[in-house]
């Protein structure tokens, strides 16, 4: 099995499996000094994609989450509910943080409203 189609397979998305496709190919180069028994190269390289797939579907996922929230922040004010000010303030903080490239960036937990 090929690198790329085992990537298309885990995130269903083919541009996906391109960029983590490189990805995976750019990281075994820089890390080459870390395989330790070549024999064992195949496997080391599906590692790695392997790896770099779930972050990768974490990162999405936890993308998904943010945009739920978002969205619900978003109908209660157009219902005409304020939502929790400091709620909404850390909802616009982690967009933010999301736009500027920071996926990881913490959700805020069904405990952490209005804690800012």
């Amino acid at each position: 099995m090929r690198i790329h189609d085992y990537l298309l397979r885990v995130t269903r998305d083919p541009a996906a499996a391109e960029d983590l496709t490189q990805d995976t190919f750019v990281s075994a180069f820089e890390n080459r000094q870390s395989l330790r028994d070549p024999c064992r190269f195949r496997a080391w390289l599906f590692s790695i994609a392997h790896n770099l797939a779930m972050r990768h579907l974490g990162r999405q996922a936890r993308g998904e989450e943010l945009d739920e929230r978002a969205d619900r922040q978003s109908s209660l004010v157009i219902g005409g509910l304020e939502p929790d000010p400091p709620a909404s303030a850390k909802m616009r903080r982690l967009a933010t943080l999301r736009q500027r490239g920071r996926p990881e960036a913490p959700l805020p937990g069904p405990g952490t409203q209005g804690r800012g």
